[in-house]
C-alpha cells in the first residue's frame, strides 16, 4: 500500500480495522471483540471518525516515540507524524477531518516501518 493508496482511504469501519491491525498490531480472533449481525466487530473505537479516539491513537504513537503537528486551513488540515531514531521518518496527511488525518499518518508511518524491516537484516 503507497501513500497515495492510503491518502484515498475514507473514514470508516474499514479503515478503523484496518489501523487496529497494521498500527495497533491487534488481530481480531474473537477474543477482545464481539462480532455483530453484520460480522464487523462491536467494540473497534472509531479511530477515523472520532476525535477521542483518534487522539488515543496518538497516545500510543507518542509512547512509541511519534511527534504530531496539526495545522488547520480553510480546506481542512494540514497533519504531519514523524519519529526519530535509527531512521528519520516523517509523513504528512491533508485530510479534511483531524481524525482521518492522523489515521492517514498513522498508517502512513506503519506502513514505512514494515518495509523497512523487511529490507533491514
Amino acid at each position: 500500500m503507497t501513500d497515495d493508496d492510503i491518502d484515498a482511504l475514507k473514514a470508516g469501519r474499514d479503515l478503523d480495522e484496518l489501523i487496529a491491525k497494521v498500527v495497533l498490531g491487534k488481530s481480531w480472533d474473537g477474543s477482545e471483540l464481539i462480532n455483530t449481525h453484520d460480522g464487523k466487530p462491536a467494540h473497534l473505537p472509531h479511530y477515523s471518525t472520532n476525535l477521542v479516539a483518534a487522539f488515543d491513537l496518538l497516545d500510543v504513537l507518542r509512547k512509541n516515540g511519534c511527534e504530531f503537528h496539526f495545522q488547520m486551513h480553510p480546506d481542512g488540515v494540514l497533519s504531519t507524524l514523524w519519529r526519530e531514531g535509527d531512521r528519520f521518518h516523517c509523513h504528512q496527511s491533508d485530510a479534511g477531518k483531524l481524525p482521518l488525518a492522523i489515521c492517514q499518518i498513522a498508517l502512513k508511518s506503519a506502513m514505512q516501518s514494515q518495509r523497512e524491516s523487511m529490507v533491514m537484516p
